[in-house]
């Protein structure tokens, strides 16, 4: 049957369809008959899938996955085929997206500390070696460990990601190899873990220094055979995914502590990335800022493209123990609540608001990454107001003193 969905994907109407032969509702790019998808198609011995892009009959073009199998009648004699195809030009569009962002050049940083990184990471993409990321929470870990997948060979194998802290020790050993039905209380079926469903592709243990003792004995002998069974079951599965671990915590002090085992510090720990706390790569966050301004405009359908002085200030010497995502945090605060077109200290959370009297700013950072966003503000407001000082000083909150100061210290 040729239904809404059918219509929706190829442009025909029901009544149009029917009767057609196949190649004039899915026409080629000459939009005449595919003798390939019609030997895919007229295949009776199994059942086949296929991408391809047909022409709908506005002209346009549209990707479409086509599933054939074998129909057979109740005597199971074949009989014809029954052919299912749906649109998946947004799939392939996201997943190209999501490729794109996780391109090491669209991962923002080139402070040094960040440069050392990218260098690691190129080493390690093409090999098999287990990598430890290390690092403060809210540094990017997770991002690091999924351009490290995209980037490499496994790029079209899942990347799965398993946070160790967000299960019961009872359960996380059933999360990570899973069960078989009837294993224990509430096993109602047979489900395969985390390491079965990374396949080829990547497993990514977020936060492996939170996992239970108990678990990291099951865990070092995965990694020592590559082969493991589900809770409840005697078949053996291979291990065939790479694995890319995380920690905020200091594993080598774990150790010593005895909160975590030194055998399994030495199998996950082949490659260590480490990134560093945004206080360490200062020379980033006008980078990192930006992003966030562009993405938020988007988001809350702003236009907010300049950021006061004293703001700069705060946001260049604050020592941001939450990293990263703290800043991101500030900047949607920010947004929330700014309804003009720049950002000033009172649209900022309290806490931060309080720092410029407060004396809590750090008098270690260089001056650089402020002075150059601060001047690329000042900048761009210029510009929008077609060089008016009292406009400009209006947005920025500063007076026009101020402004014409800086103004000749820029050499604006």
């Amino acid at each position: 049957s040729f239904n809404r969905a059918a219509e929706a994907i190829t442009g025909f109407k029901i009544s149009e369809a029917v009767g057609k032969k196949y190649w004039q509702v899915f026409p080629s790019e000459d939009g005449k008959e595919d003798p390939q998808l019609r030997t895919f198609i007229a295949d009776h011995q199994q059942s086949l899938l296929r991408e391809t892009t047909i022409i709908r009959k506005d002209g346009s073009r549209v990707l479409v996955r086509i599933n054939s199998a074998p129909l057979k009648d109740t005597t199971g004699s074949k009989i014809g085929r029954v052919v299912t195809f749906e649109d998946i030009s947004l799939m392939k569009n996201l997943s190209e997206h999501i490729e794109e962002r996780f391109h090491f050049d669209n991962i923002i940083g080139r402070s040094k500390s960040m440069l050392k990184v990218f260098s690691m990471m190129e080493n390690v993409i093409h090999t098999d070696s287990t990598v430890l990321i290390t690092g403060e929470s809210g540094t990017g870990k997770e991002i690091i460990a999924r351009a490290i997948h995209l980037n490499s060979d496994r790029k079209t194998e899942p990347f799965i990601a398993v946070n160790c802290t967000a299960f019961a020790e009872s359960l996380l050993e059933s999360e990570l190899f899973g069960h078989e039905k009837g294993a224990f209380t509430g096993a109602i079926n047979t489900k395969p873990g985390r390491f079965e469903l990374s396949g080829n592709g990547t497993l990514f243990l977020d936060e492996i220094g939170d996992l239970p003792l108990s678990v990291q004995v099951k865990l070092l002998r995965v990694l020592e055979n590559r082969q493991f069974e589900r809770v409840g079951g005697t078949k053996t599965i291979q291990l065939n995914s790479r694995i890319i671990s995380a920690t905020h915590r200091d594993l080598e002090k774990e150790i010593k502590d005895e909160r975590f085992r030194e055998d399994l510090y030495y199998r996950i720990n082949v490659i260590n990335i480490h990134l560093p706390s945004l206080f360490e790569r200062r020379d980033d966050i006008p980078s990192l800022v930006n992003h966030f301004m562009e993405k938020y405009n988007k988001r809350f359908k702003k236009d907010i493209h300049y950021i006061s002085p004293n703001t700069l200030k705060i946001i260049s010497h604050y020592k941001w123990p939450g990293n990263i995502r703290e800043l991101e945090n500030v900047i949607e605060h920010a947004f929330v609540v700014c309804n003009s077109d720049a950002i000033k200290t009172d649209h900022l959370p309290l806490k931060l608001q309080g720092l410029l009297k407060g004396g809590e700013l750090s008098d270690e950072v260089h001056t650089t990454p402020l002075e150059e966003a601060e001047k690329q503000s000042i900048a761009n407001t210029l510009q929008k107001f077609k060089g008016s000082r009292l406009k400009t000083a209006s947005a920025l909150g500063i007076n026009k003193t101020t402004l014409w100061r800086k103004m000749k210290k820029y050499n604006l």
